[in-house]
């Protein structure tokens, strides 16, 4: 189903937005 497709490469987007936000957080507070 693409749509089902759609939804997980939404998901892994997001994931990947915040462990950037993350490792940006520990560059800034180490």
């Amino acid at each position: 189903m693409p749509g089902g497709r759609l939804e997980i490469d939404r998901r892994s987007k997001e994931l990947k937005e915040i462990e950037e936000s993350a490792e940006k957080l520990k560059s800034i507070f180490l």
